[in-house]
């Protein structure tokens, strides 16, 4: 994969995520689609704050990488799409059980967007990132963090399409 399609996936992806939580009726942020279920405001701010970090990450200090740049790439995208495992969000990005404002999650959402857009397009992404250790895969580069973003982010957006129908759905029967 080269720049100009990893641009062109993270802008899609999450340009994507935007579209889709603005599409959410505002009433419905705060409403678990399922038992057991976090809102659609509370994924999107699991996504803000691991995104958000990614951004964090790709501008904080970095050091020379001694190996490929993309090493890591293939098993995070394993790992994310892979929809037939549950996963479990590490504790530092679970999101609090609070009521969300729908335009706070959307404004975060775009400004962390275009923070990785302006990374991607002046940093050096061959660059090792160390802020941040990832369990198993260690330390990223800024190369294997903005494809992170994308995969996290896709998993994510299949996951907020459900919690949409099952909205819709229950609005729906609630009508009947």
């Amino acid at each position: 994969m080269n720049k100009e399609q990893l641009r062109n996936d993270l802008d899609t992806t999450l340009s994507e995520l935007y579209d889709v939580y603005a599409s959410i009726p505002v009433e419905a942020v705060n409403t678990s689609p399922f038992p057991g279920s976090w809102t659609s405001g509370q994924l999107v701010r699991h996504l803000v704050m691991a995104n958000g970090g990614c951004l964090e990450e790709i501008n904080g200090p970095v050091q020379e990488t001694t190996r490929p740049i993309n090493t890591g790439v293939e098993s995070i995208r394993n790992v994310f799409l892979d929809f037939s495992t549950k996963m479990t969000a590490p504790e530092f990005v679970v999101p609090p059980a609070i009521a969300y404002e729908k335009e706070e999650g959307l404004a975060s959402l775009d400004e962390i967007r275009q923070g990785l857009l302006a990374g991607l397009d002046t940093l050096d992404l061959s660059k090792t990132c160390l802020l941040f250790e990832l369990p198993v895969l260690g330390f990223l580069t800024r190369w294997e963090i903005l494809h992170f973003v994308v995969y996290h982010t896709r998993r994510h957006i299949q996951q907020l399409k459900k919690m949409k129908e099952s909205l819709e759905a229950g609005v729906e029967s609630r009508m009947l």
